[in-house]
């Protein structure tokens, strides 16, 4: 997206909680140790005195982080940014349930991103977990939040969050926990947004994708040549665990009365797979 708009700011993840605290650290062309490449630079066009203001605006949110769920925190912060005068785009995975507001107070488009719950699950965990089968089922099956679970994406405060605000029974594991919270997070961004972007899609067609999606748009979001994709067999890897993994979600969603907004869900991939003629083998079916 940087790449495709050079004349925009386009930032990662500004309701990260340490974003300023990583600023401080880095070059603008530092590589990211997860994603290998600047996924911070875009903050560096910033003017000096802005990026101080948008800092202290961050700190007055924090304690309400990982997930922001009342628009009104980070009004001010979001104000900052909307002054800019430049076109401003950012990739915010903790703004589902602020989607409408931010539309509204600021006319912009959102885009949402959605990714199949089992393999979202396989790499939230450290790969030690993810390739250690007998270590992974225990993972994924014990009630136990361990750290390496609970660190992984946010996974505890956020589902904490999702579980409150929805009053939702506890999760009886680990599993429980992320797709609680994978089903909710994803209605909300689906109904917030303007164009949901299937994954998997992504990954099967490509270019041609990109291009329907900047037609639909009419402006060049995601240019083709500047797509640094994951490989589709690592990212779709492991089917046969897939396989199970959808089996045990579908018992949740059902279970945690979410069947109703998963259907939601559903229906936006599925109608995304139609129009590529793209077999779904990849979300629970319940």
């Amino acid at each position: 997206m940087e790449l495709s708009n050079p004349d925009a700011i386009v930032l990662c993840e500004p309701f990260h909680e340490g974003v300023y605290f990583i600023l401080e650290k880095i070059a603008p062309n530092t590589p990211d140790a997860l994603h290998g490449f600047p996924i911070w630079r875009g903050y560096f066009k910033i003017p000096k005195e802005i990026l101080e203001k948008l800092a202290r605006a961050h700190r007055k949110f924090r304690d309400e982080l990982p997930l922001i769920t009342d628009f009104t925190k980070v009004e001010e912060y979001l104000d900052i940014l909307h002054g800019i005068d430049r076109e401003v785009m950012f990739k915010a995975t903790r703004s589902h349930f602020i989607l409408p507001q931010m539309k509204v107070r600021y006319g912009c488009r959102i885009l949402h991103l959605i990714r199949n719950p089992a393999n979202t699950w396989m790499d939230f965990l450290h790969a030690y977990i993810k390739y250690n089968d007998s270590l992974f089922w225990r993972v994924t099956t014990s009630n136990h939040l361990w750290d390496q679970v609970k660190g992984s994406f946010y996974l505890g405060g956020m589902y904490e969050k999702v579980r409150k605000m929805y009053d939702l029974p506890e999760a009886r594991d680990n599993l429980s926990r992320f797709i609680m919270t994978w089903v909710m997070c994803n209605y909300a961004g689906i109904k917030g947004s303007d164009f949901v972007i299937v994954y998997e899609t992504v990954l099967k067609r490509r270019g041609l994708y990109f291009d329907l999606i900047n037609r639909m748009l009419d402006k060049v979001v995601f240019h083709p040549d500047y797509a640094h994709l994951p490989n589709e067999k690592v990212a779709l890897e492991m089917p046969e665990r897939r396989a199970m993994l959808n089996t045990m979600m579908a018992q949740r969603i059902i279970e945690y009365g979410l069947k109703d907004f998963y259907k939601e869900i559903l229906k936006v991939v599925k109608g995304t797979f139609n129009y590529w003629h793209m077999c779904d083998e990849y979300y629970p079916e319940i």
